[in-house]
């Protein structure tokens, strides 16, 4: 579960700097879930990206499957936070709302790696 966490903590630290390399510099080769992730990173330079890491709060984790492809939900809250430019001049707000991260999780040569990853937004979750 630990993994799962630091996962999204990278993700959302990648999509803040802009810099695709936090994700490439842990994944394994030919995973293909995580260069999607590094190249969104880096396609941001030049585009509006999070003024901070969107994904750093991770209020909970809980294995939803085990097994040979085990499966792990990360709930995390979006702070409130602006879409800044490469200058880091606010062009938008994005408001705070609840979100949870679903992804499938499998091992190879004694390393984790990304298969599948879902995003669903819950507003007005208490």
């Amino acid at each position: 579960m630990e993994f799962a966490k630091w996962y999204t903590q990278v993700t959302g630290a990648a999509q803040h700097l802009m810099d695709g390399d936090l994700i490439r510099e842990q994944s394994t080769t030919g995973c293909v879930k995580c260069e999607d992730v590094a190249v969104h990173a880096d396609s941001r330079k030049g585009v509006q990206h999070p003024s901070v890491n969107p994904y750093e709060k991770v209020t909970n984790t809980k294995i939803l499957k085990w097994g040979k492809e085990p499966t792990f939900q990360v709930d995390f809250t979006i702070p409130k936070h602006e879409l800044v430019n490469d200058e880091g001049v606010k062009e938008a707000t994005v408001r705070a709302e609840k979100a949870g991260l679903a992804m499938r999780l499998q091992r190879s040569a004694g390393r984790w790696f990304v298969s599948e990853v879902t995003l669903a937004y819950r507003e007005n979750m208490q």
